[in-house]
């Protein structure tokens, strides 16, 4: 799944639950260092970001969006929680990579 599909799924869901998406790992070579400013832009109500992750406000939710890579550089994974509290959040260790 690629950021683009993964901002599109935010938006056009309401969905309560963590879930995980495998997405490529040549986009992320390509763009992986813009990944947090496409969400920041598309989502400007974010609360905190680093490298590898942000918490944003949006459609009531709060969300935490992380990635991370497998260890033979051969996918990405996209970790999405989210909860109508953000100290709800199940934020999972992943490892920046920049």
């Amino acid at each position: 799944m690629s950021i683009h599909s993964i901002i599109d799924y935010i938006k056009k869901n309401n969905i309560e639950e963590t879930s995980y998406f495998k997405g490529d790992i040549n986009e992320y070579l390509n763009n992986g260092q813009i990944y947090i400013n496409l969400l920041q832009v598309n989502f400007p109500d974010y609360y905190e970001y680093s490298n590898n992750s942000i918490v944003f406000f949006y459609n009531n939710y709060w969300i935490y969006l992380s990635f991370d890579i497998t260890m033979n550089y051969k996918d990405i994974f996209w970790n999405i929680s989210i909860s109508k509290n953000k100290d709800d959040l199940k934020k999972s260790p992943v490892i920046s990579l920049y």
